[in-house]
């Protein structure tokens, strides 16, 4: 296997924690700060595109401090290609912890977990920020879900600002591109219309359906699940 590159000549990888499409996870040492921490790192060439909502996810994440929305480091460029520095965390997402048959949610459990999504979504909204791409990957469980403890949110991607003090911060769109998770959009999401803090109330709806029925509200091709939430 390929020895795994030091990132910026400071973060060096040790493990793959998870991978999708365009990057992957990993963890990683920070030689500089002698700590252990996450690294978001794009595996493609970066588009212009890519680097700008690259750079705008550490800057809105920046932004919205809060205990429980995972921190971001660094932003920085290696061989080309754009990486995130991240914090840490242990626990599993969301979407990891609802295929383990040995804790599946209770209705107890998912109230008290939609209840601290609900809190984080209401801080990031007093905030002005819309995290548009609220799902299970992107929020992270402490204790079971039969009983919670804590819930981490993480990736603002796809985030915006309702009134930013610059314009790179606030809506964007990709021309012919939905822009979201098909499985948690909103209908104004899904039929690409504007939109605002409502479609992360909208996601949570679809994420507290999926916890107690077992999958989300409209599953099927993409086509389908759009026409469903429309």
């Amino acid at each position: 296997m390929a020895e795994l590159p030091v990132l910026g000549d400071r973060y060096e990888l040790l493990a793959e924690l998870g991978a999708g499409a365009s990057g992957a996870v990993y963890r990683a040492h920070d030689r500089v700060l002698g700590r252990e921490i996450a690294v978001k790192w794009m595996l493609e060439l970066p588009t212009a595109e890519d680097a700008r909502r690259f750079r705008r996810e550490a800057t809105l994440a920046s932004s919205f401090r809060h205990p429980d929305v995972i921190e971001v480091f660094d932003v920085g460029e290696h061989a080309g290609q754009l990486f995130l520095a991240m914090e840490l965390v242990g626990a599993p997402s969301l979407a990891a912890a609802l295929v383990d048959t040995i804790d599946p949610p209770t209705i107890t459990g998912t109230i008290k977990l939609a209840a601290m999504v609900a809190t984080l979504i209401e801080a990031a909204h007093a905030a002005g920020v819309v995290h548009r791409d609220l799902k299970p990957a992107n929020v992270f469980v402490e204790g079971t879900l039969a009983a919670p403890t804590r819930c981490r949110l993480t990736d603002f991607g796809l985030a915006f600002m309702l009134d930013p003090p610059q314009d790179t911060l606030g809506r964007f769109t990709v021309e012919g591109v939905l822009l979201g998770t098909p499985l948690y959009m909103a209908p104004e999401q899904a039929e690409g219309r504007t939109v605002g803090a409502a479609v992360d109330v909208y996601a949570l709806g679809c994420m507290i359906h999926e916890m107690l029925s077992g999958r989300p509200p409209f599953v099927g091709n993409v086509a389908r699940v759009l026409a469903g939430h429309a």
